[in-house]
């Protein structure tokens, strides 16, 4: 009876295609996008939304009207940066910056949305995120 002896390139083989099939059968992690970044604001104030938060909760501003030079007549008052307020969403899930007279709608993770309070009343302007209603935050309109 004659003796077989295994040639080596078999086991190499053997070994090549068990690690073939364990490899096809995992997947790599998927790498977390990066948030795009976010343009700079010249003036004004930032507000971020992460982990279900907005940082700062509360925000002072003076809402100076902005003047008109010479005879432009323009609808409604002007956006001035010191009175503009910018939302940026930091985090991972959508959220909304929900004023009674105003709505951002969805803010997806990286979504900026900015609201001026030129020409506001002086006063306290509340609002919150209508998917997380523990949410909240207000913005002081000072004279």
């Amino acid at each position: 009876m004659p003796i077989r002896t295994q040639r080596p390139w078999t086991l190499w083989l053997a070994a090549a295609l068990a690690l073939g099939v364990i490899a096809m059968g995992c997947e790599p992690e998927p790498t977390p996008e990066a948030a795009p970044p976010v343009p700079p604001l010249a003036a004004g104030f930032e507000v971020r939304i992460v982990d279900n938060a907005f940082e700062p909760s509360a925000i002072e501003l003076t809402a100076v009207p902005a003047t008109v030079a010479d005879d432009d007549v323009l609808p409604g008052p002007l956006a001035v940066d010191q009175a503009t307020v910018r939302f940026v969403n930091r985090g991972e899930v959508a959220h909304t910056v929900t004023f009674d007279f105003l709505d951002t709608g969805e803010l997806q993770p990286g979504g900026i949305a900015e609201i001026s309070f030129a020409g506001f009343d002086a006063g306290t302007y509340e609002y919150r995120c209508t998917i997380h209603p523990e949410m909240t935050g207000e913005i002081t309109v000072l004279e």
